[in-house]
Protein backbone atom coordinates (compact mmCIF):
# COMPACT_ATOMS: atom_id res chain seq x y z
CA UNK A 1 0.00 0.00 0.00
CA UNK A 2 1.25 3.50 -0.54
CA UNK A 3 0.00 6.62 1.09
CA UNK A 4 -0.44 9.91 -0.23
CA UNK A 5 1.33 12.66 0.91
CA UNK A 6 -1.23 15.43 0.37
CA UNK A 7 -2.70 16.22 3.86
CA UNK A 8 -5.72 17.68 2.21
CA UNK A 9 -6.57 14.25 0.22
CA UNK A 10 -10.07 12.63 0.88
CA UNK A 11 -8.55 9.26 0.28
CA UNK A 12 -5.20 8.84 1.24
CA UNK A 13 -4.55 5.09 1.29
CA UNK A 14 -3.67 3.81 -2.64
CA UNK A 15 -3.46 -0.01 -3.98
CA UNK A 16 0.22 -0.94 -4.32
CA UNK A 17 2.09 0.10 -7.35
CA UNK A 18 0.61 3.10 -7.88
CA UNK A 19 2.34 6.15 -8.83
CA UNK A 20 -0.46 8.60 -8.35
CA UNK A 21 -3.17 9.21 -5.76
CA UNK A 22 -6.28 7.74 -7.01
CA UNK A 23 -8.25 10.37 -5.23
CA UNK A 24 -5.93 13.45 -6.10
CA UNK A 25 -3.76 13.03 -8.54
CA UNK A 26 -0.26 13.79 -6.50
CA UNK A 27 2.36 11.72 -7.13
CA UNK A 28 3.44 8.54 -4.43
CA UNK A 29 6.83 9.10 -5.07
CA UNK A 30 8.39 11.44 -3.16
CA UNK A 31 12.42 12.85 -3.90
CA UNK A 32 14.83 13.62 -6.73
CA UNK A 33 16.16 11.69 -9.52
CA UNK A 34 18.69 9.34 -7.39
CA UNK A 35 16.35 8.78 -4.40
CA UNK A 36 12.96 8.90 -4.25
CA UNK A 37 10.31 7.51 -1.58
CA UNK A 38 6.98 5.67 -1.17
CA UNK A 39 5.30 6.55 1.95
CA UNK A 40 4.12 2.76 3.20
CA UNK A 41 1.81 3.58 6.17
CA UNK A 42 1.65 6.12 9.18
CA UNK A 43 3.63 5.70 12.13
CA UNK A 44 0.96 7.23 14.11
CA UNK A 45 -2.45 8.32 13.47
CA UNK A 46 -2.69 10.71 10.77
CA UNK A 47 -4.78 14.47 12.27
CA UNK A 48 -5.48 17.30 10.50
CA UNK A 49 -4.70 19.31 13.81
CA UNK A 50 -1.34 18.15 14.32
CA UNK A 51 2.00 19.91 13.12
CA UNK A 52 3.54 17.35 11.86
CA UNK A 53 3.41 13.38 10.08
CA UNK A 54 5.83 10.59 10.33
CA UNK A 55 5.51 7.69 7.91
CA UNK A 56 7.01 4.65 7.23
CA UNK A 57 8.79 4.88 3.85
CA UNK A 58 10.50 2.90 1.20
CA UNK A 59 13.55 3.58 -1.02
CA UNK A 60 12.50 3.37 -4.64
CA UNK A 61 15.16 2.76 -7.57
CA UNK A 62 15.58 5.32 -9.27
CA UNK A 63 14.53 4.24 -13.03
CA UNK A 64 10.98 4.13 -11.18
CA UNK A 65 9.58 7.89 -12.65
CA UNK A 66 10.99 10.93 -13.55
CA UNK A 67 12.96 13.70 -11.13
CA UNK A 68 10.64 15.38 -9.21
CA UNK A 69 12.62 17.87 -6.37
CA UNK A 70 16.29 18.24 -5.68
CA UNK A 71 17.29 17.53 -2.23
CA UNK A 72 19.40 19.46 0.57
CA UNK A 73 22.11 17.04 2.52
CA UNK A 74 24.50 19.09 4.03
CA UNK A 75 24.10 20.60 7.35
CA UNK A 76 24.89 24.21 6.73
CA UNK A 77 22.87 23.80 3.71
CA UNK A 78 19.79 22.82 6.21
CA UNK A 79 19.60 26.55 7.66
CA UNK A 80 19.83 28.45 3.80
CA UNK A 81 16.97 26.09 2.56
CA UNK A 82 14.54 27.75 0.22
CA UNK A 83 11.53 28.36 1.29
CA UNK A 84 10.11 26.16 -1.62
CA UNK A 85 11.43 23.21 -3.85
CA UNK A 86 9.35 21.84 -6.49
CA UNK A 87 8.90 17.59 -5.25
CA UNK A 88 5.84 16.76 -7.75
CA UNK A 89 6.15 16.62 -10.77
CA UNK A 90 3.82 18.48 -13.15
CA UNK A 91 -0.26 16.53 -13.11
CA UNK A 92 0.08 16.53 -17.36
CA UNK A 93 3.20 14.56 -17.58
CA UNK A 94 2.84 11.73 -19.65
CA UNK A 95 4.07 8.55 -19.18
CA UNK A 96 6.71 6.87 -21.70
CA UNK A 97 8.38 3.41 -21.21
CA UNK A 98 9.94 3.83 -18.28
CA UNK A 99 7.77 5.28 -16.37
CA UNK A 100 5.38 3.40 -13.96
CA UNK A 101 2.51 3.52 -15.55
CA UNK A 102 3.79 1.69 -18.40
CA UNK A 103 4.90 -1.00 -16.63
CA UNK A 104 3.26 -4.19 -15.17
CA UNK A 105 1.90 -4.80 -11.80
CA UNK A 106 5.24 -6.77 -10.66
CA UNK A 107 7.33 -4.38 -12.27
CA UNK A 108 5.92 -1.17 -10.56
CA UNK A 109 6.12 -2.94 -7.26
CA UNK A 110 9.02 -1.68 -5.32
CA UNK A 111 11.24 -4.25 -4.06
CA UNK A 112 10.72 -5.40 -0.28
CA UNK A 113 7.34 -4.15 -0.79
CA UNK A 114 4.21 -6.65 0.01
CA UNK A 115 1.46 -6.56 -1.67
CA UNK A 116 -2.58 -7.01 -1.03
CA UNK A 117 -1.45 -3.55 1.10
CA UNK A 118 0.82 -5.33 3.72
CA UNK A 119 4.12 -3.66 5.02
CA UNK A 120 7.61 -4.64 3.76
CA UNK A 121 8.66 -7.92 5.43
CA UNK A 122 12.09 -8.18 7.08
CA UNK A 123 13.58 -9.88 4.29
CA UNK A 124 15.07 -5.59 2.70
CA UNK A 125 15.12 -3.42 5.85
CA UNK A 126 17.73 -1.53 4.06
CA UNK A 127 14.85 0.03 2.04
CA UNK A 128 12.53 0.87 5.04
CA UNK A 129 12.96 4.63 6.09
CA UNK A 130 11.27 7.07 8.12
CA UNK A 131 9.80 10.31 6.55
CA UNK A 132 8.81 13.19 8.69
CA UNK A 133 6.34 15.96 7.34
CA UNK A 134 6.09 19.47 8.15
CA UNK A 135 3.09 20.70 7.77
CA UNK A 136 2.99 24.06 9.12
CA UNK A 137 5.75 26.24 7.87
CA UNK A 138 6.16 28.11 10.98
CA UNK A 139 8.01 25.36 12.94
CA UNK A 140 10.74 25.22 10.00
CA UNK A 141 13.33 26.55 13.05
CA UNK A 142 12.78 23.80 15.05
CA UNK A 143 12.67 21.17 11.75
CA UNK A 144 15.51 22.47 10.77
CA UNK A 145 17.21 22.07 14.11
CA UNK A 146 15.99 18.71 14.11
CA UNK A 147 17.91 18.02 10.63
CA UNK A 148 20.91 19.89 11.87
CA UNK A 149 21.33 17.64 14.90
CA UNK A 150 20.69 14.30 13.08
CA UNK A 151 23.07 15.43 10.57
CA UNK A 152 25.66 15.80 12.76
CA UNK A 153 24.84 13.13 15.81
CA UNK A 154 26.58 9.13 14.75
CA UNK A 155 24.99 6.83 17.23
CA UNK A 156 23.39 3.69 17.23
CA UNK A 157 20.65 4.71 19.22
CA UNK A 158 20.05 7.67 17.11
CA UNK A 159 18.57 7.42 13.98
CA UNK A 160 20.41 8.82 11.20
CA UNK A 161 19.40 11.23 9.06
CA UNK A 162 19.87 9.79 5.36
CA UNK A 163 21.66 11.46 2.96
CA UNK A 164 19.65 14.20 0.70
CA UNK A 165 17.39 13.89 3.38
CA UNK A 166 16.28 17.27 3.98
CA UNK A 167 13.98 18.85 1.40
CA UNK A 168 10.45 20.93 0.76
CA UNK A 169 7.65 19.93 -1.04
CA UNK A 170 5.29 22.04 -3.01
CA UNK A 171 1.55 20.85 -3.42
CA UNK A 172 -1.12 22.94 -5.88
CA UNK A 173 -3.75 22.61 -3.50
CA UNK A 174 -1.28 23.41 -0.28
CA UNK A 175 -1.27 27.22 0.57
CA UNK A 176 2.95 26.84 1.67
CA UNK A 177 5.47 24.43 1.43
CA UNK A 178 6.01 21.40 3.41
CA UNK A 179 9.26 20.11 4.45
CA UNK A 180 10.18 16.43 4.78
CA UNK A 181 13.16 14.69 6.94
CA UNK A 182 13.91 10.95 6.00
CA UNK A 183 15.95 9.27 8.66
CA UNK A 184 17.02 5.82 9.42
CA UNK A 185 13.97 3.09 10.30
CA UNK A 186 14.71 1.76 13.47
CA UNK A 187 12.96 -1.93 14.23
CA UNK A 188 11.15 -2.53 17.22
CA UNK A 189 8.07 -1.30 19.54
CA UNK A 190 8.36 2.06 21.43
CA UNK A 191 8.57 1.41 25.32
CA UNK A 192 5.09 2.60 26.21
CA UNK A 193 3.56 0.16 23.74
CA UNK A 194 6.65 -2.68 24.96
CA UNK A 195 5.11 -1.69 28.80
CA UNK A 196 1.46 -2.84 27.52
CA UNK A 197 2.36 -6.06 26.44
CA UNK A 198 5.11 -6.95 29.70
CA UNK A 199 5.48 -6.66 33.33
CA UNK A 200 7.59 -3.37 34.79
CA UNK A 201 11.02 -4.23 34.19
CA UNK A 202 13.85 -5.74 37.50
CA UNK A 203 16.95 -4.13 38.95
CA UNK A 204 18.88 -5.99 36.32
CA UNK A 205 17.21 -4.80 33.50
CA UNK A 206 17.02 -1.10 34.83
CA UNK A 207 21.04 -1.01 35.26
CA UNK A 208 20.79 -1.71 31.57
CA UNK A 209 18.54 0.03 30.07
CA UNK A 210 19.78 3.04 32.54
CA UNK A 211 22.93 2.65 31.44
CA UNK A 212 22.17 2.88 27.22
CA UNK A 213 20.00 5.93 28.06
CA UNK A 214 23.41 7.44 29.91
CA UNK A 215 25.28 7.01 26.61
CA UNK A 216 23.29 8.04 23.94
CA UNK A 217 22.42 11.38 26.28
CA UNK A 218 25.98 11.63 27.09
CA UNK A 219 26.46 11.34 22.97
CA UNK A 220 23.91 13.93 22.66
CA UNK A 221 25.67 16.62 25.37
CA UNK A 222 28.92 15.86 24.37
CA UNK A 223 27.77 17.14 20.60
CA UNK A 224 26.15 20.41 22.10
CA UNK A 225 22.46 19.22 22.08
CA UNK A 226 20.11 17.65 24.27
CA UNK A 227 16.83 16.28 23.57
CA UNK A 228 13.88 18.08 25.98
CA UNK A 229 11.47 15.44 25.45
CA UNK A 230 12.62 12.12 26.79
CA UNK A 231 9.65 9.57 27.68
CA UNK A 232 8.81 6.08 26.42
CA UNK A 233 6.70 7.11 23.69
CA UNK A 234 10.18 8.32 22.44
CA UNK A 235 12.41 5.46 23.44
CA UNK A 236 12.37 2.46 21.16
CA UNK A 237 12.95 -1.25 22.60
CA UNK A 238 15.10 -2.85 19.07
CA UNK A 239 14.85 -6.25 18.40
CA UNK A 240 18.34 -6.69 19.74
CA UNK A 241 17.44 -5.67 23.37
CA UNK A 242 19.67 -2.40 22.66
CA UNK A 243 17.60 0.98 23.39
CA UNK A 244 17.30 3.98 20.53
CA UNK A 245 15.45 7.49 21.33
CA UNK A 246 13.78 8.81 18.48
CA UNK A 247 11.74 12.36 17.58
CA UNK A 248 14.04 15.07 17.51
CA UNK A 249 11.49 17.80 17.18
CA UNK A 250 12.67 19.68 20.45
CA UNK A 251 16.22 18.60 20.30
CA UNK A 252 17.88 22.04 21.43
CA UNK A 253 21.68 23.22 20.60
CA UNK A 254 23.36 23.92 23.45
CA UNK A 255 24.77 27.41 22.96
CA UNK A 256 26.00 30.39 24.78
CA UNK A 257 22.76 32.43 23.01
CA UNK A 258 20.55 29.73 24.21
CA UNK A 259 21.93 29.68 27.69
CA UNK A 260 21.52 33.73 27.95
CA UNK A 261 17.86 33.67 26.40
CA UNK A 262 16.84 31.27 28.74
CA UNK A 263 18.72 33.50 31.93
CA UNK A 264 16.57 36.17 30.32
CA UNK A 265 13.12 35.33 29.48
CA UNK A 266 13.07 31.49 28.74
CA UNK A 267 12.43 29.53 25.54
CA UNK A 268 10.26 31.22 22.95
CA UNK A 269 9.45 26.93 22.57
CA UNK A 270 9.37 24.48 24.90
CA UNK A 271 7.94 20.78 24.66
CA UNK A 272 6.16 19.26 27.38
CA UNK A 273 5.16 15.69 28.65
CA UNK A 274 3.17 15.33 31.10
CA UNK A 275 4.57 13.45 34.13
CA UNK A 276 8.26 13.51 32.09
CA UNK A 277 8.98 17.56 32.08
CA UNK A 278 11.11 18.65 34.55
CA UNK A 279 10.00 22.02 36.43
CA UNK A 280 12.78 24.27 35.09
CA UNK A 281 11.47 23.30 31.12
CA UNK A 282 7.97 23.83 32.02
CA UNK A 283 8.52 27.52 32.55
CA UNK A 284 11.11 27.75 29.30
CA UNK A 285 14.24 27.51 30.89
CA UNK A 286 15.45 23.87 29.95
CA UNK A 287 19.19 22.64 30.20
CA UNK A 288 20.84 19.77 29.52
CA UNK A 289 20.25 18.14 32.89
CA UNK A 290 16.72 18.16 31.95
CA UNK A 291 17.23 15.43 30.23
CA UNK A 292 18.14 13.96 33.31
CA UNK A 293 14.93 14.09 34.93
CA UNK A 294 13.65 13.02 32.25
CA UNK A 295 15.22 9.53 32.10
CA UNK A 296 14.64 8.81 35.61
CA UNK A 297 10.71 9.96 35.21
CA UNK A 298 11.19 7.44 32.41
CA UNK A 299 12.57 4.62 34.59
CA UNK A 300 9.75 5.18 37.06
CA UNK A 301 7.44 4.20 34.71
CA UNK A 302 9.36 1.53 33.64
CA UNK A 303 9.79 -0.20 37.10
CA UNK A 304 6.40 -0.12 38.62
CA UNK A 305 4.21 0.14 35.37
CA UNK A 306 2.30 3.39 36.19
CA UNK A 307 2.79 6.80 34.38
CA UNK A 308 4.98 9.24 36.86
CA UNK A 309 2.39 11.44 36.99
CA UNK A 310 -0.22 8.68 38.85
CA UNK A 311 2.68 9.52 42.07
CA UNK A 312 2.81 12.07 44.53
CA UNK A 313 5.16 14.48 45.35
CA UNK A 314 6.46 14.82 49.37
CA UNK A 315 6.82 18.26 50.50
CA UNK A 316 10.39 18.54 48.79
CA UNK A 317 9.07 17.89 45.30
CA UNK A 318 10.31 14.30 45.20
CA UNK A 319 7.74 11.78 43.76
CA UNK A 320 6.46 9.02 46.23
CA UNK A 321 7.38 5.82 43.69
CA UNK A 322 9.58 3.59 45.86
CA UNK A 323 6.83 1.56 47.34
CA UNK A 324 5.50 0.46 44.03
CA UNK A 325 8.74 -1.14 43.33
CA UNK A 326 9.85 -2.67 46.40
CA UNK A 327 12.02 -5.24 44.97
CA UNK A 328 14.97 -2.17 43.94
CA UNK A 329 17.66 -1.78 45.75
CA UNK A 330 18.13 1.30 47.56
CA UNK A 331 21.20 2.55 45.66
CA UNK A 332 19.49 2.51 42.28
CA UNK A 333 16.48 4.11 44.10
CA UNK A 334 18.29 6.73 45.04
CA UNK A 335 20.14 7.62 42.01
CA UNK A 336 16.78 7.63 40.31
CA UNK A 337 15.65 10.14 43.21
CA UNK A 338 18.94 12.32 42.45
CA UNK A 339 18.27 12.40 38.50
CA UNK A 340 14.62 13.38 39.24
CA UNK A 341 15.44 15.85 42.34
CA UNK A 342 13.38 19.19 41.54
CA UNK A 343 16.17 21.81 41.05
CA UNK A 344 18.53 20.60 38.30
CA UNK A 345 21.76 21.70 40.53
CA UNK A 346 20.55 18.45 42.63
CA UNK A 347 21.25 16.06 39.69
CA UNK A 348 24.19 14.72 38.35
CA UNK A 349 26.15 17.02 36.49
CA UNK A 350 27.10 14.59 33.28
CA UNK A 351 26.16 11.73 31.94
CA UNK A 352 29.47 10.39 33.36
CA UNK A 353 28.74 10.83 36.52
CA UNK A 354 25.85 8.91 35.99
CA UNK A 355 27.76 6.31 34.26
CA UNK A 356 30.63 6.36 36.42
CA UNK A 357 27.72 5.74 39.30
CA UNK A 358 27.33 2.83 37.74
CA UNK A 359 30.57 1.59 37.17
CA UNK A 360 31.78 1.67 40.73
CA UNK A 361 29.41 -1.07 41.83
CA UNK A 362 25.68 0.63 41.75
CA UNK A 363 23.53 -2.56 42.47
CA UNK A 364 23.35 -3.88 46.13
CA UNK A 365 22.15 -6.81 47.13
CA UNK A 366 18.74 -7.52 46.39
CA UNK A 367 16.15 -6.65 49.84
CA UNK A 368 14.91 -10.43 49.71
CA UNK A 369 18.38 -11.16 49.80
CA UNK A 370 19.31 -8.26 52.25
CA UNK A 371 17.38 -9.42 55.26
CA UNK A 372 18.58 -13.12 56.17
CA UNK A 373 22.17 -12.47 55.63
CA UNK A 374 22.06 -9.16 57.91
CA UNK A 375 20.10 -11.75 60.40
CA UNK A 376 23.13 -14.22 59.97
CA UNK A 377 25.75 -11.12 60.60
CA UNK A 378 23.79 -10.31 63.73
CA UNK A 379 23.54 -13.50 65.52
CA UNK A 380 27.35 -14.34 64.62
CA UNK A 381 28.43 -11.07 65.78
CA UNK A 382 26.40 -11.75 69.30
CA UNK A 383 27.61 -15.07 69.24
CA UNK A 384 31.43 -13.95 69.50
CA UNK A 385 30.30 -12.03 71.92
CA UNK A 386 29.11 -14.03 74.48
CA UNK A 387 32.19 -15.83 73.83
CA UNK A 388 34.61 -13.13 74.28
CA UNK A 389 32.78 -12.64 77.55
CA UNK A 390 32.66 -16.52 78.75
CA UNK A 391 36.66 -15.96 78.21
CA UNK A 392 37.09 -13.24 80.55
CA UNK A 393 35.26 -14.52 83.07
CA UNK A 394 36.85 -17.62 83.38
CA UNK A 395 40.30 -15.58 83.19
CA UNK A 396 39.45 -13.09 85.81
CA UNK A 397 37.89 -15.76 88.00
CA UNK A 398 41.23 -17.90 87.52
CA UNK A 399 43.07 -14.72 88.79
CA UNK A 400 41.00 -13.95 91.39
CA UNK A 401 41.92 -17.19 92.72
CA UNK A 402 45.62 -16.99 93.31
CA UNK A 403 46.77 -15.10 96.65
CA UNK A 404 49.09 -11.90 96.14
CA UNK A 405 52.00 -10.93 98.82
CA UNK A 406 49.46 -8.50 99.93
CA UNK A 407 47.01 -11.40 100.29
CA UNK A 408 49.12 -13.11 103.04
CA UNK A 409 49.47 -12.83 106.28
CA UNK A 410 51.77 -11.30 108.27
CA UNK A 411 52.93 -14.63 110.10
CA UNK A 412 53.57 -16.23 106.62
CA UNK A 413 55.60 -13.86 105.63
CA UNK A 414 58.01 -14.08 108.40
CA UNK A 415 58.23 -17.71 108.05
CA UNK A 416 58.96 -17.34 104.42
CA UNK A 417 61.25 -15.11 105.50
CA UNK A 418 63.10 -17.31 107.58
CA UNK A 419 62.66 -20.11 105.08
CA UNK A 420 64.66 -18.55 102.67
CA UNK A 421 68.37 -19.58 102.89
CA UNK A 422 70.59 -16.32 103.30
CA UNK A 423 74.23 -15.86 101.40
CA UNK A 424 77.71 -15.16 103.45
CA UNK A 425 78.84 -11.48 102.74
CA UNK A 426 82.59 -12.75 101.68
CA UNK A 427 83.97 -10.09 102.62
CA UNK A 428 82.09 -9.79 105.73
CA UNK A 429 83.58 -11.23 109.14
CA UNK A 430 82.83 -15.29 110.11
CA UNK A 431 80.94 -16.16 113.28
CA UNK A 432 83.02 -15.38 116.75
CA UNK A 433 84.67 -18.44 117.90
CA UNK A 434 84.08 -16.86 121.32
CA UNK A 435 80.53 -15.89 120.84
CA UNK A 436 78.29 -18.65 122.59
CA UNK A 437 76.21 -19.81 120.60
CA UNK A 438 72.55 -19.41 120.95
Amino acid sequence: MSYCINPQCNTRPNEAGRSRCQSCGTSLLIGDAAKRYRLLRPLRPLDSWSATEIFEAELVSEEMGTPVTPAISDASAIADAPASVEAVAAEGETPDAASPDSRSPEEEMPKGEAPKGETPDAEAPSNRRVLKLLKQERLLPLFKQEAEALAQLNHPGIPALEPDGFFAVDLAPWPEPMYCLVMDYIEGDTLDSWLANHRPIKQKQAEDWLRQLAGIVQHLHQNSFFHRDIKLANLMRQPDGQLALIDFGTVQPITDAYLAQIGRQGELISGVSPGYTPPEQSNGKAVPQSDFYAVGRSLIHLLTGQHPAEFDTDADGHLHWRPSAPKISPKLAQLIDDLTAPAPGQRPTTADAILQCLDDGLRAVPNRALKPKIVGLVLLNLGLLLLHMFVFGWWYAAWQGQPSDSQMPDAAIIEAERAEPKLLDPDSPGPDANTPEP
